[in-house]
């Protein structure tokens, strides 16, 4: 099949609209209000609509359908997930009791979390579980392994024990001059956004990272710290094609307790050869896991744009990445994956469609900076900020008199007390240059007006 590719488009819309309003849907989040993009796509494809289980409430209006809230309390964000995934399978009697009245032929499928394991929620089948050989995959300690397998360059690195003289001297061996950074394994579970990946160049940086590490991970990959860009590039594998989308800037910072996450943006271009090399990198991934382990849906692979060394991968996300619905907010990456996963016929010319969602991506650019932090916020509230100085330095500042805003800073209640997230407007952020100093600055307001405890990021 050739289709031109806006065509390609429309026919996406058409393929995912026949798979998702076929039956009712349980949606189970961790965050309530992660629901409400998916309520709204399914409510205009003419689905019925559907029932949505959260273990709590987040930042922003509820969902426009029927819903419960389980009440976990704020924790870390690790915690939060995996404290989200075993009450969503452990519900009260009044939560299964609302389910089997929405639902009582037991004709509902489960639509989850980007992360999830997969497990059914209420005897109702989870649609698109990512295999366990999928989701091994995310693991830091065994990922290089792929590198080799596909011939990707990468940084060197040891795997060894989380023990502080095995990890002390792995660092000797592979210090460069900026240090090393340790990634725990996945023994116990997944991690993301930087949780158990710890910046070390002292020995109290080394004594403090053990002590993070080791409740958690039995072993640690070690390699050199990378200055450049932290950055990703997103791929979906189909049956016949891997479609490859543009890189993006991934907001991860150094602070004072070490990396901090502040997701994601697409105003930054690489140089053109990182790029190509970047696009070039994900689309032989994707046709490795297609053949190695018989891959659908999106990934996400991650590294560093470095000065001089280009592009180094570091991790792979076997998943819908963070960064991955700013590229097209018009589509609905998260069900796309899920469709793929569970094999659904689209109709669609994925060729024409890698066109279309790159030039979408390259012509309009999007940014959402997003910070947890430990202070406890009951209602949301929404500040137009204005930025002050030039792109790569300046302050933001609350809109006063004739001023347009360049911002909206969204206040609220999150799974670790609040969530700070600063939605850029795409018109007045500069294409090309990094977000990160927009997003230090964000940090920097927030820590003002909410002692959010942030500190000074770099």
């Amino acid at each position: 099949m050739t289709q031109h590719p806006e065509d390609s488009i429309k026919a996406l819309d058409r393929g995912l609209s026949l798979v998702y309003r076929a039956r009712p849907w349980l949606i189970a989040l961790d965050v309530l209000q992660g629901a409400s993009a998916v309520v709204e796509r399914l409510a205009a494809w003419g689905a019925p609509p559907p029932f949505v289980i959260a273990a709590r409430v987040g930042t922003g209006p509820a969902p426009a359908c029927e819903h419960r809230v389980l009440g976990l309390p704020p924790m870390p964000m690790m915690e939060a997930i995996h404290a989200g995934e075993e009450a969503l399978r452990s519900l009260p009697a009044d939560v299964r009791s609302a389910i089997e009245a929405f639902d009582p032929d037991k004709r509902a499928a489960v639509l989850g979390g980007i992360v999830s394991d997969g497990r059914p929620v209420a005897q109702r089948p989870f649609f698109g579980a990512r295999p366990l050989s999928w989701r091994r995959l995310e693991d830091k300690v065994v990922i290089d392994a792929l590198w080799d397998a596909v011939g990707l360059e990468r940084a060197p690195s040891e795997v060894v024990e989380v023990e502080l003289t095995a990890l002390s001297e792995a660092a000797q061996r592979l210090d460069l001059g900026q240090g090393t950074v340790w990634a725990g394994d996945a023994s116990q579970g997944f991690h993301g956004g930087a949780s158990y990946t710890v910046a070390v160049r002292t020995p109290t940086e080394g004594r403090a990272a053990v002590a993070r590490l080791a409740p958690r991970c039995r072993t640690a990959r070690v390699m050199p710290f990378l200055e450049g860009v932290p950055c990703s590039i997103h791929g979906i594998v189909f049956p016949e094609h891997v479609v490859v989308l543009r890189p993006a800037e991934l907001l991860v910072f150094q602070g004072s307790g070490g990396f901090v996450y502040g997701r994601a943006a697409t105003f930054w271009d690489p140089p053109q050869q990182d790029r190509d090399a970047m696009r070039s990198a994900a689309r032989r991934v994707g046709d490795h896991l297609r053949g190695a382990v018989g891959y659908r849906g999106a990934f996400t692979l991650d590294g560093i744009c470095t000065p001089s060394e280009g592009f180094l991968p570091t991790e792979l996300n076997p998943r819908v990445g963070a960064a991955l619905g700013l590229m097209c907010p018009e589509v609905p990456f998260d069900l796309l994956h899920a469709a793929l996963i569970e094999g659904c016929a689209l109709d669609l010319d994925p060729v024409a469609l890698e066109a279309a969602l790159l030039q979408r991506a390259d012509a309009a650019r999007h940014g959402s900076v997003g910070f947890l932090i430990d202070v406890s916020l009951q209602v949301t509230e929404h500040h137009p900020l204005v930025w002050r100085g030039a792109p790569g330095a300046g302050a933001w500042e609350r809109v006063s008199g004739g001023d347009e805003a360049d911002a909206t800073a969204t206040i609220g209640p999150g799974p670790s007390g609040g969530y700070c997230r600063l939605s850029l407007d795409p018109v007045r952020t500069p294409v090309g240059p990094r977000v990160a100093p927009r997003a230090i600055a964000f940090a920097r307001w927030l820590d003002r007006r909410y002692d959010a405890g942030l500190g000074e990021l770099r």
